[in-house]
């Protein structure tokens, strides 16, 4: 449910919106990404999550035959911990499990 509500923090601050495929080579792709987090005091979209700045990296599954592509959270300063929210991976809830 905390998924479904867009509470699980950092797992989407971005998320591929769209990739197109160019005629050559093979895996080259122009991907259109969003920003899905929001601050709540501003209401405008943000990058940063508990005060810690995140920017992404795209993984794409096409050089091993699988037509899906992701944009990773990746957190700018690697000193810091990954997951800082409540409702992140590690801090004891499953997918799927109620809060």
């Amino acid at each position: 449910m905390a998924q479904h509500m867009g509470l699980l923090g950092e797992t989407h601050v971005f998320d591929l919106l769209d990739r197109t495929k160019y005629a050559s080579p093979a895996c080259a792709y122009d991907y259109y990404v969003v920003n899905r987090n929001y601050d709540p005091i501003t209401y405008m979209p943000s990058i940063y999550v508990n005060g810690r700045q995140y920017g992404y990296s795209i993984w794409d599954g096409c050089f091993i035959g699988v037509n899906v592509g992701d944009a990773f959270e990746v957190p700018k300063d690697a000193a810091v911990p990954r997951f800082t929210a409540g409702g992140g991976p590690g801090r004891g809830f499953s997918l799927g499990a109620f809060i």
